[in-house]
């Protein structure tokens, strides 16, 4: 989860005003093209951060414990690719 925060277009601006005015003024929001298309969830939850509606937007809480059962699910998804792969029985080759 955290490289995706690294990639949000938003973030390599330098001045906050720019990023903004850019909401306000021209509706424009950052893409979520760059988050895996497994993290439905996680495009949903930023989706709904940077709705125009506030009213539609959740509080921190909200946020907070959503991000902590994606960081779980990431951590139980990872856990069981890595307990895959050392438990997977090594092809067998004849001779």
């Amino acid at each position: 989860m955290k490289s995706m925060y690294l990639h949000l277009p938003v973030l390599h601006l330098q001045d906050t005003h720019v990023v903004i005015f850019s909401v306000v003024a021209h509706n424009l929001r950052p893409s979520v093209s760059s988050i895996d298309s497994d993290e439905g969830d996680l495009v949903t939850l930023c989706q709904q951060c940077w709705s125009a509606d506030q009213d539609r937007r959740p509080e921190a809480a909200v946020i907070l414990s959503q991000l902590k059962s994606l960081d779980r699910c990431a951590g139980e998804r990872q856990l069981h690719s890595k307990s895959a792969k050392t438990t997977n029985v090594p092809q067998m080759e004849r001779l």
